[in-house]
């Protein structure tokens, strides 16, 4: 899984990740511009039982073995969260992120 940004999460929670990956290089040379979709889910089965969809869109420079990409990541992530209520603990709130973000990154390819 290729790092794209900080995630609000507990330590103690994992995600899970689901997702389709392209991109497309427009030149058949040693240094190629490109543009790139990664659009997905991710879930974990922890107390929190976050579950998120995401879009990230994407354009950058491959040179060689190296690349720089730099890009928007659209997401929304739903939380059931634990609340104490007349005496007892529910898992009946539901929270609602957006932790949408600009990125850049480099990647050496080998």
């Amino acid at each position: 899984m290729n790092v794209l940004g900080g995630y609000n999460l507990a330590t103690d929670d994992y995600v899970i990740p689901a997702y389709f990956d392209a991109k497309y290089n427009f030149l058949d040379r040693k240094v190629s511009p490109f543009a790139g979709i990664r659009t997905g889910i991710r879930f974990n089965g922890s107390p929190s039982s976050c579950i998120g969809n995401f879009i990230i869109l994407s354009g950058g420079i491959d040179a060689g073995a190296f690349s720089i990409r730099l890009g928007y990541e659209y997401a929304a992530n739903r939380y059931r969260q634990s609340v104490y209520r007349d005496y007892s603990w529910v898992t009946d709130v539901t929270t609602l992120e957006k932790p949408s973000m600009l990125f850049c990154s480099f990647a050496v390819n080998f």
